[in-house]
């Protein structure tokens, strides 16, 4: 890997994990509590690294980026999103709020160098303890990435329908 990639890789982590970076904002970020690949359950492996996904921009620009990070493992995925849908709230059947989003996600694996496009679909349900949220990634190899948990701080699901 040559320097300017690890730069990148370092800038980025420590953006994401919320330390002082003055042109990265973290616009959610997603601790993931259970995880699943192709119905295998894989969420000791996640929890063991302290996985999470997060959403962030660089300011002064528009775009919205995408990223799945794996600290203790130093390796993640990330890139920009594009044709995001932010579904009208409904209600289930508990009485909880739910929202949903959808968009394409083009990726880079810092682990492989390997990149490419995956479909994504999150679910925000509000509970009154906080935001629980479910996100299902499909790449082009067809696996189903299924991440569950809790969304960290407040959510603004407004700033997705003006991007």
């Amino acid at each position: 890997m040559n320097k300017t990639w690890i730069l990148f890789v370092i800038v980025l982590l420590t953006a994401l994990f919320g330390t002082a970076q003055d042109n990265v904002d973290v616009m959610g970020r997603f601790v993931i509590m259970d995880a699943t690949m192709d119905g295998k359950d894989i969420t000791s492996q996640l929890l063991s690294k302290n996985a999470f996904l997060a959403f962030y921009q660089y300011k002064g620009d528009k775009e919205i980026y995408f990223a799945n990070v794996w600290p203790k493992a130093d390796s993640y995925s990330n890139g920009i999103i594009y044709n995001l849908t932010l579904d009208t709230p409904f209600y289930d059947r508990d009485g909880y709020n739910n929202q949903r989003l959808t968009f394409y996600w083009k990726y880079w694996n810092s682990y492989n160098a390997d990149q490419g496009n995956a479909s994504v679909e999150m679910k925000i349900i509000k509970k009154p303890q906080g935001n629980h949220f479910i996100i299902k990634i499909i790449p082009e190899d067809l696996e189903i990435l299924i991440y569950k948990g809790f969304v960290e701080g407040s959510l603004d699901l407004d700033v997705y329908q003006k991007n």
